[in-house]
Formats: C-alpha cells, structure tokens, sequence
C-alpha cells in the first residue's frame, strides 16, 4: 500500500485543522491568536509546586525571570500591540500620535521583552525609545528582537542599576504597559515616573497606561469575568500577585487588582498627577 512508510502505517496520516480552530491555535497574524500564554504553563506548575508552600508560610512570592513566562508575555502583546495599542489606543490618547509622528523620547517602564517598543519605534522611526526592565531574561530576548528589527532607535536599561526616576525631565512620554499589577511598589514606579517627564508651562508630557481590566473587588470580578475569573486568579496565585509580593512590604495588587479606582487614587491622590483619564 503506498500509504504504508516503512512499516508505521499511521506514518502518511495528516491532521487538519479547520480554518476557524486554526485562526485560534496555529495562525501568530490572526486576530484571533489565542494560545501564545500556554507556553507559559510549566513554568507556573513549577512555581505552584517549588515556590507557593513557602510563599504562603512567608508571605512572601517570587519575581519572576523564566524564560518561557518572558516569551510567552511577549506573543501574547504582540497582537495587542499591532491590533489595538497602535491602531486605536495612541490615535485617542490626545496629542501623542502627532508628538511621536513629530519625534520625542520616550520611556517604556517594564518594557518585558520588547514588542510594544519595536513596534511603535517601527511605526513612528522619528522617536527614540529607552525600555527600563528588571528582568534580566526579558532584557536579553529585548536586545534580541532590537536587533533583528534593526532598530536604531532603541535603547535598554536595566532598572536594577538604572531606574527611571535617575533621567530626571527627560521624557515627553512614558509608557507602562501591563506592570502596575505586578509592581511590589506601584506608588514608587508612578513617583518616578513624575520625576522624569519633561515639566515646564509649554511642555505636554504624558503617561499612558495600560492594565489588565478589573472590577474593584474580587465579586465583581467573579460577576463579571464568570468562568474565566477560576483563570485569573490561578495565574495570579503563580504569577502576578507572588510578583507584586516579592518582597516585604509589597503591594499585592495581582492580576485583577488595578482598577480604575486603585489607579485613580495612586496616581491621583498619592502620585502627584494631577488628573487621569479612564
């Protein structure tokens, strides 16, 4: 039989995927791309079974530096970035598309692996763009995707040794793009982030932020989300809420817990801006 290999008859069998099953697991350019976190789910059954026995006596998490939990942040932005940040959140943030079009410097806090920078330094090559990252591993898959996209107009930081609050009215625009929840000291990232926006009576400085969508308590978010929420908070039991407790002190806010209300009162009523928009 010319179906037969060798001597596996199963070796010529083909699986195909239909087009609609394909667009979600098997297809980076889809809209409808949805399986890039999978990659990181070892890396939080590790955690669970290696980190959280010891968090929960402590209370004390863990940072995170995996390199699977690093790349598979990176895919999941990368779609966010091309389909909604670039193409509808910076047309609706005032005056910042003209400002990038113009060319400013701008500051990406937590700047993870890179992709919101490379593509915003793709589409918008008048602006430079300095990424200020903890993580040792995402700066190294940053410096990575930097150079394969051949940008010049791109530059790293690492804040362990280099935080932003040191580039003191620097910057027209600060970036910050799903960190808050994980910051042990939110309230101290926001003060650097006033510290070093450009200030003066004819200078239009912004921070634009973006989060994960929250209610401002757990039952909304269980009202809201339905069955996803079991999802959330799992990750964040690993994740996001061990991050933002990784050391004493730490805020704790996790995956669900930066609101608009949350957000309103550290930047507002504690960080020295004077106003937000939601």
């Amino acid at each position: 039989d010319k179906n037969y290999i060798g001597n596996d008859p199963d070796a010529a069998l083909v699986y195909r995927l239909p087009q609609a099953t394909a667009e979600v697991l098997a297809n980076p350019d889809s809209k409808e791309y949805d399986i890039s976190m999978i990659e990181m789910v070892p890396a939080l059954v590790a955690r669970a079974k290696t980190m959280l026995p010891e968090a929960f006596q402590t209370g004390i998490g863990r940072p995170y530096d995996e390199p699977d939990v690093a790349s598979a942040i990176n895919r999941q932005h990368t779609n966010h970035v091309r389909d909604i940040v670039i193409p509808e959140v910076i047309p609706m943030a005032g005056p910042v598309q003209q400002q990038l079009e113009t060319g400013i410097l701008v500051a990406d806090l937590g700047c993870g692996a890179g992709i919101l920078m490379v593509q915003l330094a793709q589409a918008f090559p008048n602006s430079t763009f300095h990424g200020y990252e903890i993580s040792q591993v995402a700066l190294q898959k940053a410096a990575q995707g930097v150079a394969k996209a051949k940008l010049t107009n791109v530059f790293l930081h690492d804040a362990t040794v280099e935080p932003l609050g040191e580039a003191q009215g620097k910057y027209d625009l600060v970036l910050v793009y799903d960190v808050f929840h994980d910051s042990t000291q939110p309230l101290d990232l926001i003060r650097q982030i006033k510290t070093s926006l450009k200030k003066g009576p004819d200078t239009q400085s912004h921070l634009l932020c973006a989060d994960i969508p929250s209610a401002p308590s757990i039952q909304e978010n269980i009202e809201s989300l339905k069955a996803p929420a079991a999802t959330y908070f799992a990750i964040s039991t690993c994740l996001c809420l061990s991050c933002s407790m990784s050391e004493p002190g730490g805020t704790g806010l996790g995956t669900l817990g930066f609101s608009v209300p949350v957000a309103q009162d550290l930047l507002v009523e504690h960080g020295g801006f004077s106003k937000m928009q939601a």
